[in-house]
């Protein structure tokens, strides 16, 4: 069977090349009938926090990229780690070491500092190994050529004498990075590892460790990463394309799903489809058609594509998201059903919606100035006018956009053209508070009547 893993570290929150290789991950596996697995590797107890941690777990269901089994955690299989260690030990394939980073036993070099092994062949008194602080490295092979046959990439060699003795358990008594993430693909039986091109670096020092400890080495696919729009790494910390971003931008996670899944690929240059199924995504993606560039993000492309599943997909389904939206920023709204229907096909987010059309949810505050610079007509008569209007909509038995538009026009169209921009001006500076918005009687609609008359209302303030 075929099983892949996502093992994100918790150290800030998952960006848009994070969840990249968990989606693929997720897709492979589903492809072929196989496991996904959700790791979180967090035994840099440093570089690692709990809100993080939480908000993983969180942002992996909000996507969508549910998993098989319990989610495993680092830091409470510490026990299973330094028992593998130590049998290392006792194989001769580790050795302790009390050398100091910064003294002379290190050789430097331009490109690297690697240690020269000078503890690798001395034997260490048990009173040292029990009262001197020391860490655990690992035996790297010597004059041993490594290969790394990527599905992406192809065939890839190292030359092991180039590598470092790995350090594979710390002063802390804490294991690294490297030697985890074996003894877990190990454990779990990780069949195929689909992460960063920026792990390939890794892949040898993770090979040798599972050819010591006589376990078949995994396929690996590494992916070319995203950049942001400056060219650079996409940063957990310093850069917008996190999760979170996306989120409280009212962007679905459908859309980002499937412009991730889209590119860098040539998987759906043929389907002439706006929106896709989760089922359509897994049946036409495949991961060996990914190229080797490196691909720089489209916020552009994503708001397209977000744009696309707001106007195309069922509008109950939309709403709710929307209310889950809503909810996550924190905000009352009544006719949150009507806002959603009749804006959705008007904007890119969820949060465009919100923020273009406060004045649905929130009572603006009367600019006098703005009313009182737009009234260039006698005064009287758009009082008299607005009032008018204002009892037309009092009298409007059936709500809805028809009857709405014809309490407008029965008192608008006995007046001239000019005169009647001029009195929509005054009716959308009262009910919205702003010279520019959407269509006068769909503000009314979603208003109500209550509240759309007691707005026009503010016109007597000016007598």
């Amino acid at each position: 069977m075929i099983i892949t893993r996502f093992a994100p570290s918790p150290n800030g929150y998952l960006h848009i090349g994070n969840i990249r290789i968990a989606l693929y991950s997720w897709i492979f596996a589903k492809k072929n009938n196989g496991k996904f697995l959700l790791r979180i590797e967090d035994t840099d107890i440093n570089d690692s926090n709990k809100i993080f941690k939480k908000n993983i777990i969180k942002d992996m269901k909000w996507l969508g990229l549910n998993w098989d089994n319990k989610v495993i955690i680092q830091s409470d299989r510490i026990n299973i780690y330094n028992k593998i260690i130590d049998e290392l030990l006792e194989s001769k394939l580790a050795y302790p070491c009390f050398c100091k980073i910064n003294n002379k036993i290190f050789k430097k070099n331009k490109k690297y500092k690697k240690y020269n092994k000078f503890c690798r062949y001395k034997n260490f008194s048990s009173y040292d190994l029990k009262n001197k602080l020391h860490v655990i490295r690992f035996k790297n092979p010597i004059n041993t050529e490594i290969i790394l046959n990527d599905k992406i990439y192809g065939l890839i060699k190292f030359n092991s004498n180039e590598l470092d003795d790995l350090i594979i358990r710390r002063e802390n008594k804490l294991p690294t990075y490297n030697f985890c993430v074996v003894v877990d693909d190990i454990y779990s039986k990780i069949t195929h590892i689909i992460r960063g091109s920026d792990h390939i670096s890794n892949t040898p020092k993770q090979i040798n460790i599972f050819n010591a400890m006589n376990y078949k080495v995994p396929e690996y696919i590494h992916i070319p990463i995203i950049l942001d729009k400056n060219k650079n790494k996409i940063s957990k910390i310093k850069n917008n394309l996190n999760l979170k971003y996306f989120k409280y931008n009212g962007i679905l996670s459908k859309s980002i799903i499937h412009y991730l899944s889209s590119i860098g690929n040539s998987c759906f240059e043929n389907i002439n489809k706006n929106v896709f199924s989760k089922k359509e995504i897994i049946n036409n993606f495949n991961i060996y058609k990914i190229n080797k560039s490196q691909i720089t993000f489209d916020y552009k492309k994503v708001l397209q594509i977000n744009k696309n599943y707001l106007c195309y997909t069922d509008i109950n389904k939309i709403y709710k998201f929307f209310r889950k939206f809503i909810n996550l920023k924190k905000i009352k709204i009544k006719n949150d059903f009507r806002i959603l229907k009749l804006f959705r096909n008007s904007y890119f987010t969820f949060n465009e919606i919100i923020e273009n059309n406060d004045f649905l949810y929130i009572e603006p505050k009367l600019n006098i100035n703005l009313l009182k610079n737009n009234l260039t007509i006698n005064n009287f008569n758009i009082i008299n006018t607005i009032n008018n209007i204002k009892n037309n909509i009092f009298f409007i038995n059936k709500w809805n956009l028809d009857n709405i538009n014809i309490s407008l026009c029965k008192e608008i169209n006995k007046y001239s053209i000019e005169y009647k921009h001029y009195i929509y001006k005054i009716i959308r500076i009262l009910i919205s508070g702003k010279l520019k918005t959407t269509s006068i009687s769909i503000i009314i609609y979603i208003l109500g009547k209550n509240i759309s008359i007691n707005r026009l209302d503010k016109i007597n303030i000016i007598k």
